[in-house]
């Protein structure tokens, strides 16, 4: 999923791969560096939904 950077308040255009999931411990997150308008919250969220075989 592309993410726009002047959407988002990233310093860069990014993506988003849902299919690639991750753990990280809070502590190692110290700031906000952007946020996701509410419709990439949305793809986000069916995103993981079809990976993770999750129904709605």
């Amino acid at each position: 999923m592309q993410i726009s950077a002047k959407h988002t308040g990233l310093k860069r255009d990014s993506v988003l791969n849902v299919s690639q999931l991750i753990t990280v411990d809070k502590a190692f997150l110290t700031e906000k560096i952007g946020e996701l308008t509410d419709r990439q919250l949305q793809e986000m969220n069916a995103g993981l939904r079809l990976v993770l075989a999750l129904q709605e």
